[in-house]
């Protein structure tokens, strides 16, 4: 699958059309495909953004609702994590589209790298 596909089918299965393509490509890039393809980005720092944007979020929707420190805390943590965010990647399928280095695939991924 080229490039293109990838772009086209991802903003489809997401509903967003990026200005920016290199950016959901970027998204879609595992490590290993990145250690495999000079010059090519891998999704960690965008992973490393996206992680702060949603605790930002998420911690300032808790705050609005007025619950103790404790609490937001226990909510953000269950809402923040790998658990309901691989959820809404696999039911994307957007792994389906994602780029693995060889021998890499989304069956011999650990939970940490979804």
């Amino acid at each position: 699958m080229n490039n293109s596909d990838i772009v086209s089918i991802a903003q489809e299965k997401i509903g967003y059309t990026f200005k920016n393509t290199a950016l959901i490509l970027t998204a879609l890039t595992h490590s290993s495909y990145a250690h495999e393809n000079s010059g090519c980005e891998d999704n960690e720092k965008l992973e490393f953004l996206g992680d702060a944007i949603l605790n930002f979020l998420i911690a300032k929707r808790l705050f609005e609702n007025g619950s103790s420190e404790g609490e937001m805390t226990k909510r953000r943590s269950k809402i923040v994590s790998r658990v309901p965010l691989k959820e809404a990647v696999l039911n994307l399928d957007l792994v389906s589209i994602a780029r693995f280095g060889k021998g890499t695939d989304e069956n011999s991924l650990s939970d940490k790298s979804i």
